[in-house]
């Protein structure tokens, strides 16, 4: 699937109605609220889709400081905020945020939902492209290996959940 291009993005045409919204979530609960922010991350998104990355990244920084003002340092918000904010980093010229970003985020996420967890193996996967991307191969092929092992170990854990079929009590069971 292709990226829209900027000239043909339907998204352009909802984001003054977000830059609305975002408007009057700001006069009605204040600056640093969490419906700021979560309209802040929609309009960030749609400014990133439609190929407007600065302003993508300005609109997900605020969101970002919203929940860190909120929830605190350590919380599974900023983790995502963080991960958004390194994929809109993830281009050339801004690895190093994106870098950053993104190792913030995996160390809350593994400390908050453990190594196996499915948002952390998919942030596992972003960090080694944003490290390929860089031409950081050895880095990229860690997180990789990292990523597979965690999936893993997922994977062994769901199968442990599945219950074992009951066994026949041999007290009950009649002898033919």
């Amino acid at each position: 699937m292709r990226k829209p291009r900027r000239a043909d993005c339907r998204y352009e045409d909802g984001i003054p109605y977000l830059e609305r919204a975002l408007s009057i979530r700001e006069e009605t609960f204040g600056s640093n609220d969490a419906e700021v922010a979560a309209v802040a991350r929609s309009l960030g998104n749609a400014y990133l889709v439609c190929g407007r990355a600065t302003d993508a990244a300005g609109m997900l920084e605020r969101a970002l400081a919203i929940s860190r003002a909120q929830h605190g340092e350590h919380s599974l918000n900023v983790a995502a905020d963080m991960h958004r904010l390194a994929l809109v980093y993830s281009v050339p010229g801004t690895y190093a945020k994106a870098e950053k970003n993104a190792l913030s985020a995996l160390s809350l996420r593994e400390e908050l939902l453990g190594i196996n967890h499915p948002e952390v193996i998919s942030l596992l996967k972003d960090i080694a492209d944003i490290f390929a991307a860089e031409g950081k191969e050895e880095e990229a092929k860690e997180y990789e290996t990292r990523a597979k092992s965690a999936l893993m170990g997922f994977a062994d854990a769901r199968v442990a959940e599945i219950p074992k079929p009951a066994q026949p009590n041999p007290a009950t069971t009649k002898k033919s």
